[in-house]
């Protein structure tokens, strides 16, 4: 996963590209997750709004050390953020408040 980079970025824009050009709908979904380095992904976001395809992150895996990255993710215009009952109360905040629960935010 740390070899994700810019050809791997450029290989998914062609993709989308391809997919908006044959398809009648835009891609289905750009899904991303945690265990992927946060530059690549961030890189993909533009890309994945030019097409209307909605980007879906699974915040996975969450440590105190990757919640910048799935805020920088989430603000660079995340429509789905999934989560596990660990993993929202350490992005949200409530470290100390047990929460059962999968946050959606929409931008």
């Amino acid at each position: 996963n740390d070899h994700v980079g810019a050809a791997e970025v450029q290989s998914a824009s062609e993709l989308m590209e391809t997919l908006s050009a044959t398809a009648k709908r835009p891609a289905a979904v750009l899904l991303l997750q945690l265990e992927l380095p946060v530059t690549p992904m961030l890189a993909l976001m533009p890309l994945a709004k030019r097409h209307d395809c909605p980007v879906a992150l699974k915040a996975s895996p969450l440590s105190a050390s990757t919640v910048p990255d799935a805020c920088a993710l989430i603000d660079a215009g995340v429509a789905l953020c999934l989560v596990n009952e660990t993993e929202a109360p350490l992005l949200l905040g409530w470290c100390d408040e047990p929460v059962l629960c999968t946050l959606a935010h929409a931008e």
